[in-house]
């Protein structure tokens, strides 16, 4: 299963990495703090493909089953200078070493889209804001490499085979499977 929990915090970590700003979770019943101020909001996973099954372990006979997953994260910026975190943060995950750190906790980043500028009025006074968002791959193990799903090692068939010909041949085939 993906851990939503190890991903949460190397984006997490991430961000926290780049700004001296606070940064939270959209959406988890909080008060917001006080501007300046970055949120995450990871909006969707979806499957990519179908899932697939790993070789099994040829001393337990093992196997697990994976699947790739993309995953959107909304990256908003929010106070004086939002613009400039958002542009910041962006061109961050264009450098090696955060796309390597984020690399080591599973996260592949796939595409970001523009820093949008989203500025709205909020009682009368204009609340900036900005930000862009962030897709990213993962691999999903559905079932652990240690399920057991029988695997067969040797099938052998005996029969009687009537050829073109009209005579009666015995055959016996062999089948190995690794």
């Amino acid at each position: 299963m993906i851990d939503y929990i190890a991903i949460q915090k190397a984006l997490y970590r991430w961000v926290r990495a780049q700004t001296t700003q606070d940064v939270i979770w959209e959406n988890e019943d909080d008060p917001r703090p006080a501007a300046p101020y970055v949120g995450l909001l990871y909006t969707t996973t979806s499957r990519v493909g179908d899932d697939s099954i790993q070789a099994p372990n040829p001393i337990t006979g093992g196997v697990g089953v994976v699947g790739d997953r993309d995953c959107h994260l909304e990256v908003e910026c929010f106070g004086l200078g939002s613009y400039q975190t958002a542009l910041t943060l962006e061109s961050n995950l264009s450098l090696s070493g955060p796309l390597a750190t984020l690399r080591a906790a599973g996260v592949i980043i796939v595409d970001m889209g523009d820093v949008l500028d989203s500025s709205i009025v909020l009682d009368s006074v204009i609340e900036r804001r900005a930000g862009f968002s962030v897709a990213f791959r993962i691999v999903d193990t559905v079932a652990p490499a240690n399920n057991i799903v029988g695997i067969i090692s040797k099938v052998e068939t005996v029969g009687t085979h009537d050829n073109m010909v009209g005579s009666d041949l015995i055959n016996t085939i062999t089948v190995s499977v690794l």
